[in-house]
């Protein structure tokens, strides 16, 4: 059973913050050192001052280090007024408006409380493998701050289009309580939806919803565990069984919006194989393509009816298609046939690991395909694998069928800027 219900959110003050679109800012774990270093720059109540703190060197030469710093900080705009608390509990509607490839697209979804359950009792199910180190700084500023900065973003069949229905019939009219463009050109706005029948229809059709984390899976296991710990003592579960830690923010999205969209994430390498063609001809045919712009023609082709990577080393580009299907089934095992046939599971088993014993210290991400590039011709890395984005059949299976995907799987455009709603404990 998924259980939501409505909040209080904590936002900016509009009457002290006149441009929303200095103090917001992106998810934290997709904020480069260069845009880290902008965004403090922007404004001093930029929000990434409480997602992102930084240690700090008092006076008297003590280090405040960047959760108890963020705690400060939380607390003295709390004080001073620059956030303040909605007046009435509410659901958040949450409309984006954005470019992609020249298309002019929209996203609708809102944002609730989602009651955290027990693993057995969940009707949540991530799509992504986590990582201990992001986890262990969530959880620190978690238990720091004692509030959700930034709300998940979760997907479910709405087959009724029950939140196109309600924004329409209810909301779409009506100014909304936070809008602003981001720096990429993109429109975000905010509606809150109070109507109790209206929430309480909303609750009872959510219910018996599957519910598909897309982003915030380290946050969400972060929540489960701090939950867990609060609850832990003897006599707190029925104690607490109201408390606010027991809910996550969340967002939900139709998983059939036209809307949605899924990118790439790439793979950049600090060491390959001399002998890498070599290697990679035992599973692999292998094209060499002129550029770039021909190599991306060329996956998006292949990508439609096979396994296939694109790859950058040594100023040269190659298109790599996998030579046959019973190579997957004759050589990975250990996990469902939906699992193996994953480009990105194919590339970490088959390519980084049998074919190259690769280590994953010497494994970086990146989302843009020029940077990737930049970086090779630069000579900090050796190599970039290119992919095509990964289906979102394939994301909803793969999660009901309670695998995870390796990190960094996939990469939903646009995110979720941070800075607009806060669930404070």
């Amino acid at each position: 059973m998924t259980d939501i219900k409505a909040f209080k959110g904590f936002i900016y003050n509009q009457k002290k913050i006149k441009n929303l679109s200095d103090v917001a800012c992106p998810p934290y774990d997709v904020i480069s050192e260069k845009e880290l270093t902008e965004l403090y720059k922007m404004n001093n109540f930029n929000f990434v001052k409480l997602l992102l703190a930084k240690n700090v060197r008092k006076k008297n030469k003590r280090v405040l280090n960047r959760y108890a710093n963020a705690k400060q900080t939380f607390a003295r705009w709390l004080k001073e007024d620059i956030l303040i608390s909605d007046t009435k509990d509410a659901i958040y509607f949450y409309l984006q408006e954005f470019t992609f490839k020249g298309e002019r697209k929209s996203r609708l979804g809102f944002i609730s409380l989602m009651r955290l359950r027990d693993q057995k009792q969940s009707t949540v199910y991530p799509h992504e493998s986590t990582r201990k180190e992001p986890k262990d700084d969530r959880y620190a500023l978690l238990r720091s701050v004692r509030a959700n900065l930034s709300p998940i973003f979760t997907l479910f069949s709405d087959d009724e289009r029950r939140i196109n229905m309600i924004f329409e019939n209810y909301l779409m009219r009506q100014k909304p309580m936070l809008a602003l463009r981001d720096k990429e050109g993109d429109v975000h706005k905010i509606w809150p939806l109070r109507e109790p029948k209206l929430i309480k229809r909303l609750q009872d059709y959510i219910q018996g919803k599957s519910i598909v984390i897309a982003d915030g899976h380290h946050r969400y296991e972060v929540a489960c565990d701090f939950r867990n710990a609060m609850l832990r003592p003897k006599g707190n579960r029925r104690k607490f069984k109201t408390a606010a830690f027991n809910y996550i923010m969340t967002y939900f999205s139709d998983i059939n919006s036209r809307g949605l969209t899924v990118l790439s994430i790439h793979r950049l390498l600090k060491k390959i194989p001399s002998n890498f063609l070599e290697r990679l001809d035992e599973f692999f045919k292998i094209e060499k393509i002129k550029d770039q712009f021909q190599l991306r023609f060329l996956l998006a082709k292949a990508a439609r009816y096979e396994h296939a990577f694109g790859l950058y080393v040594k100023g040269y580009f190659y298109l790599l298609r996998l030579k046959s299907e019973y190579i997957i089934d004759r050589l990975l095992e250990g996990d469902s046939k939906d699992y193996n046939r994953l480009d990105v599971v194919l590339l970490n088993k088959l390519i980084f690991k049998r074919l190259f014993s690769f280590n994953s210290a010497d494994l970086v991400f990146i989302k843009d395909e020029e940077e990737a590039i930049a970086a090779v011709n630069k000579g900090t890395f050796a190599a970039c694998f290119f992919l095509w984005p990964t289906k979102l059949e394939q994301i909803k299976t793969i999660a009901l069928n309670n695998e995870r995907m390796p990190p960094k799987s996939t990469y939903f455009y646009p995110k979720l800027l941070s800075g607009l709603l806060i669930h404070k404990f």
